[in-house]
Formats: structure tokens, sequence, C-alpha cells
């Protein structure tokens, strides 16, 4: 979708009402989509006069923004990931509410995601065993 001259201010108040609307700041949203903050700040002001692809795929995919609204007004702000498969589970981000210089943001692919769960998933089951004293060994007098 492409941005004309008739809505180019409402889609970019848009994008700054989906910025607010998440608690996010410029840099955490350049940051996630991958530009520079001051390329973000342009496209939130409306210096640039397009939003390339792969900067809408990074919004769509990566902050569950739904690109029907953004450039169009209809529909719901935020895709809703329990309907259908309309994004792309490859990466997991996270990004406190607030956050501080001290807190980066952090990627992970989905499936090193995934790893990590079924890690500590093994490693709760070992402590509860160990700790209700069925250490798993077996024939010990």
């Amino acid at each position: 979708m492409d941005i004309n001259n008739e809505n180019t201010i409402e889609v970019y108040n848009r994008l700054r009402m989906f910025r607010k609307h998440s608690k996010l700041t410029q840099q955490t949203i350049a940051d996630i989509i991958g530009i520079r903050q001051a390329s973000y700040s342009d496209i939130e002001c409306g210096k640039t006069l397009s939003i390339s692809k792969p900067i809408q795929n990074s919004l769509e995919t990566k902050l569950n923004l739904n690109l029907n609204w953004l450039f169009t007004g209809k529909g719901e702000m935020i895709i809703d990931k329990n309907i259908g498969n309309q994004v792309n589970d490859d990466q997991v981000f996270y990004h406190p509410k607030e956050r501080s210089d001290d807190l980066k943001l952090i990627t992970l692919e989905y499936s090193d995601f995934k790893k990590m769960v079924e890690t500590i998933k093994r490693q709760e089951e070992t402590i509860s065993r160990l700790s209700s004293g069925k250490n798993g060994t077996a024939g010990t007098a």
C-alpha cells in the first residue's frame, strides 16, 4: 500500500497514535524495525513521502501493526496473533514498557526461544524431583 496525497497526514498521525498506544519510543521502534531513530522520526513526521515495503513488513510482522488500519483507518490497529496466521512467528521480541538505558532490546529466533523454554522446563522438573528426594538413582543402598 502506498500513501497518496489525500491521506498522507492521517497515515503519519495513525503511525504516531500506534506508537503512543504501544507505549514505545521512536528509538525502540527504530531498533525493532532496523532503522535509525532519525529515519523513523522522518517517517512519523511526514518528511518521508513513502514507507518502504521492508519497513511496512517489519511494522506488521515485528510489531503486529495492521497495515490496512495504518493506510485506510479501517479495521483494528493491532493484528490479533490468535486469529489465523496473520503474523510470521520467526522472531520473538521483548521490549519493556519503561525502557531504561541499562535494558537492551532482546531478539531471539523463535526456535531458540522454544529451546530455552524446554531447557527451563527440564531444569524445573529436575529441581522438583531433587527437592522431593526422588533423584532418579535406582538400586543404591
